[in-house]
């Protein structure tokens, strides 16, 4: 079974896959760190290029950041993500004694509540940046904190809007809802102060949705779509201005300075059953990180889930399953790491075409739940 489903992800990625002279040379060693961390059962969770990470145990419900080889407590979790800087400051939801789930920021020990200054009775803060600013949302409104003070931002027309990231030039894209939309939500940037719709990653012509889930510090955004017409779900890569679309059932979830993207994939292996597998989008191609494993990695794990983080290094945070079956966190590291990898970057605008291919089965999507 364990060899079907490779083949059938092989297969999959066949369909869309440029095949790059240098991409066979990229490998990645796998560090287990619900070793490193103590943990038994953990969620990992963003990721920076010092090698820190935020983590939820499942086992407490109690969130944390792994720093300076030990993990520094962030109190009990509220759901959602929890993001990071290169300095250690975490953002997220936090759960309140009395039931509360509020934005929070975490410096050096000390809780910021994000909701204070706003008025908000809930709310969730998704992105952090070098400068320590601050991106979410809070009773259903996109809010920025920008280090000494929160407010709202202005999304004209919106009933409802998120901020989902925000770069280390205070770009900011997230997601809304507009009002008198045929469209039922759309991805919007915000760029020193003013407000505009990101265009549709594909056409939407008879309904749907679409969001930015993160940016990078040229502007690069991933957009993950939902074409009502088809049934089908997605993610589009937005880079230099242009979308290249990386095909239903492929979806990005974070992106690096090098425009590398990571995240997860769904592949059918029988009628109505799907398998997850670990997803990376470099070199003007996508890959199972499975496939991408040193042969010792390869003995000792099972990659069918997902990745959740990347950072400029190339070090990819994810999920994955042991041979007996326990299913623990790993940080996968390239071999050679930077500034090798850094020169087998061709260019993720190869994507375009190479991907157009796969919107011609567009009869054939699944709709399955984001």
């Amino acid at each position: 079974m364990q060899r079907l489903l490779h083949g059938v992800v092989a297969a999959t990625l066949a369909a869309g896959t440029c095949v790059g002279a240098l991409a066979a040379e990229l490998r990645y060693r796998l560090q287990d760190l619900n070793v490193l961390t103590g943990l038994e059962h953990i969620s990992v969770q963003a990721l920076n290029n010092r090698g820190d990470f935020t983590l939820v145990d499942s086992d407490s419900d109690r969130s944390y950041l792994w720093r300076g080889g030990r993990l520094h407590d962030l109190g009990a979790w509220g759901g959602g993500t929890l993001d990071l800087n290169e300095r250690g400051d975490v953002v997220g939801t936090r759960l309140m004694d009395n039931g509360q789930r509020l934005p929070f920021l975490w410096r050096g020990g000390r809780f910021t509540n994000l909701a204070e200054p706003l008025g908000a009775s809930v709310g969730t803060a998704y992105a952090v940046n070098e400068k320590g600013q601050v991106v979410g949302e809070a009773d259903g409104r996109a809010f920025l904190y920008d280090g000494r003070q929160a407010r709202y931002l202005d999304i004209p027309d919106a009933i409802n809007s998120t901020a989902v990231d925000i770069n280390d030039r205070g770009l900011i894209v997230g997601r809304a809802e507009y009002a008198n939309d045929d469209i039922d939500e759309r991805a919007f940037v915000v760029r020193n102060g003013v407000h505009a719709k990101m265009g549709e990653p594909i056409d939407l012509e008879w309904g749907g949705q679409y969001e930015a889930m993160a940016v990078n510090n040229k502007g690069s955004t991933i957009v993950r779509y939902w074409d009502y017409n088809w049934g089908e779900l997605g993610s589009s890569l937005y880079v230099g201005g242009r979308y290249t679309d990386l095909g239903y059932d492929s979806f990005a979830v974070d992106i690096n300075e090098r425009d590398w993207a990571a995240g997860y994939g769904v592949a059918e292996v029988d009628y109505h059953e799907y398998v997850f597998y670990a997803l990376v989008v470099h070199d003007g191609r996508q890959d199972y990180l499975g496939n991408l494993l040193t042969p010792g990695a390869q003995a000792r794990w099972d990659l069918m889930e997902g990745l959740t983080g990347i950072n400029d290094r190339g070090q990819l945070l994810g999920h994955g399953d042991l041979a007996d079956g326990r299913s623990h966190a790993f940080i996968a590291t390239p071999v050679p790491e930077a500034p090798a990898v850094a020169m087998m970057l061709a260019g993720v605008g190869m994507l375009g075409a190479v991907m157009r291919g796969r919107r011609q089965r567009r009869g054939h999507g699944h709709g399955l739940p984001a």
